[in-house]
């Protein structure tokens, strides 16, 4: 089976292993009889604004496109090539989907035709916070908040009737091209200031400066120097970005969602991207924490293991049973290396793997990276507890219950 997320940022599928097997972004263009998807589509995006479209996967209709792109027409025809994008990069015949908790029936029917014409048969659709709030096994209610191209969606994961559910989502016309304009502004304001140059002044300069931030959110982080050059009427300009003023422009950004109410939010892999949002949400709640795509789409594939296709059942709530969160422990956040943990078995072999959720992941494992060493090692000075204590050695061993991540993990030894 497969899992495809469903995203207007961008458009992914993974297999039955959690491997990642597409990720494109969900973007247009038609250049020289040509039309282009994804990446290359967004180096188009400020200098053929007319030959450029990226609401198609998240609009998800038949509506005529403002300019068409070729052969296509319609913002449908557009999901239909990039499903064909998909198809040609990953041998897909069946999946599952992950979808936003704002998508209408009929749009489900609209995708469940694109995917059928492409080739892929859909089996059902899940919610993507109840996949986070499973991935994570928080005490609920918990908060998820997931980001596409055109907004922000925050939603509500809670315990009604023996069922965990989603019971409430709000989506925030705030998306990711929101904050990579706001940024290409601090930029031109640097410019301005710095050589009354603006680079919003003319396409291909514009360009550059959107290229430019789009490439820090592909890396995941801002580069060690801030330095911009711009290259306009074959002269060379250079200017020095304040990372203070990206990050203020980027809380102001976020003002106008209320976290007020919110105690534990959940994002994705996807929203800890963008580099400094994870600050900004973390001054604004108690605690934020990130799911991997290796556990959300392990929590997915086990909640599609009793879809019917026949049916193309939609996904919202699943038996509390299957949520089986970690205790509370307020004082976990203000425990210092200093007091007294438990001392392991020295029998116990040394631990190679910690399982959560009936999967298996290595110590040296990207996702523990915050927390152990490139040896597996728990790293000085980690509030990590191990059978409920904090850790007094820094090696794990076989049989510990380990709490990482707000969640509880079984550490084993693989020979």
């Amino acid at each position: 089976m497969h899992l495809i997320d469903i995203n207007d940022w961008e458009l992914g599928c993974f297999d039955a292993d959690g491997q990642q097997l597409y990720r494109s972004p969900c973007a247009g263009s038609h250049a020289q009889g040509t039309l282009q998807l994804g990446t290359d589509a967004f180096k188009t995006a400020k200098s053929l604004p007319q030959a450029f479209a990226c609401h198609y996967l998240g609009r998800l209709n038949e509506e005529q496109l403002p300019n068409p792109l070729g052969n296509a027409k319609t913002q449908a025809d557009l999901c239909f090539a990039q499903f064909l994008d998909m198809k040609a990069h990953c041998e897909v015949t069946s999946a599952a989907f992950l979808i936003p908790p704002q998508i209408s029936d009929r749009q489900l029917s609209l995708l469940a035709g694109i995917a059928s014409a492409a080739g892929i048969q859909p089996l059902g659709f899940i919610d993507h916070s109840l996949a986070y709030a499973l991935a994570k096994q928080v005490a609920a209610p918990l908060h998820v908040l997931d980001m596409g191209l055109h907004q922000l969606y925050l939603s509500r994961v809670d315990i009604a009737d023996g069922e965990l559910i989603v019971a409430s989502s709000t989506q925030h016309g705030i998306g990711l091209l929101s904050m990579v304009d706001s940024w290409v502004n601090v930029i031109a304001d640097e410019f301005i200031q710095s050589s009354r140059f603006d680079p919003l002044h003319s396409a291909q300069s514009e360009q550059q400066t959107f290229d430019a931030v789009m490439g820090w959110i592909s890396a995941g982080e801002l580069p060690a120097d801030l330095k911009l050059s711009i290259r306009s009427d074959q002269a060379l300009r250079t200017a020095t970005v304040v990372a203070e003023r990206l990050q203020a422009r980027l809380s102001t950004k976020l003002r106008d969602i209320n976290l007020d109410t919110v105690d534990a939010l959940t994002i994705n892999q996807r929203v800890a991207q963008v580099p400094l949002l994870s600050n900004s949400l973390r001054d604004r709640v108690l605690e934020l924490s990130t799911a991997s795509d290796q556990a959300l789409v392990s929590s997915a594939l086990a909640l599609a293991a009793d879809l019917d296709p026949a049916n193309l059942e939609r996904i919202r709530g699943c038996s509390a049973s299957a949520y089986r969160p970690a205790p509370a422990d307020p004082s976990a956040a203000f425990s210092t290396s200093e007091t007294v943990g438990t001392v392991p078995d020295e029998e116990a072999p040394p631990a190679t793997h910690l399982v959560h959720l009936g999967v298996a992941y290595s110590l040296t494992d990207d996702l523990f990276r915050e927390f152990l060493d490139a040896d597996g090692l728990l790293r000085p000075g980690t509030p990590t507890k191990v059978d409920g204590l904090p850790a007094q050695t820094a090696r794990l061993r076989a049989g510990q219950e380990v709490s990482l991540h707000s969640q509880r993990w079984l550490a084993i030894q693989v020979k």
